[in-house]
């Protein structure tokens, strides 16, 4: 899918089709002007985040349909950090779970929520996941998401990712959201 990296956005395009039973919380969100005037720096930190502490879950229901969501979970202690995220991005939700052994807290955002917003918002901005395994399931889930694929079972065992990652040392400092 291409943008036009020279204008901002009226409207984000979203990928695929919005399923009719889905209530994002709309009145929440910043408007599609605000999202793409989002700084690329926090995307690229954000990206960089769910790298390393994240991941898109993607999943069968117990009926067969695909679930789809993006969770990052942290240390408790360090729930500043996913409010920090969710007041700049306006999606998603923060909770924390008070285990003893392992207190944490999890910002999960929606299928939604990543249709209309976050992902086309990466895509507009050239930005995309530097570890293999993250990269695979943005790939997973654009390809999902882009061709309204609905049942778990229809999902390809192999998908050609249109994402690349660099080879070497040098193709990492030329990426765009590295420079300054």
């Amino acid at each position: 899918m291409e943008f036009n990296l020279n204008s901002n956005l009226e409207k984000l395009p979203v990928l695929g089709n919005v399923n009719p039973k889905a209530h994002p919380n709309r009145e929440t969100r910043l408007t599609n002007q605000e999202y793409s005037s989002l700084p690329k720096s926090f995307l690229a930190f954000l990206v960089g985040f769910i790298d390393g502490d994240g991941y898109i879950q993607i999943t069968k229901t117990e009926k067969g349909y695909i679930n789809i969501k993006l969770v990052i979970s942290l240390h408790l202690d360090d729930i500043s950090v996913l409010n920090y995220i969710h007041s700049v991005l306006k999606l998603g939700i923060v909770n924390s779970y008070y285990d003893k052994r392992n207190p944490c807290c999890k910002l999960v955002i929606n299928k939604t929520d990543l249709q209309e917003i976050l992902f086309p918002l990466l895509m507009y901005n050239n930005i995309t996941f530097l570890t293999e395994t993250r990269l695979n399931q943005f790939s997973k889930a654009i390809y999902v998401m882009s061709n309204n694929i609905k049942i778990y079972s229809d999902i390809p065992e192999t998908i050609t990712s249109e994402f690349k990652q660099p080879e070497n040392a040098i193709e990492y400092t030329q990426l765009s959201f590295f420079r300054n």
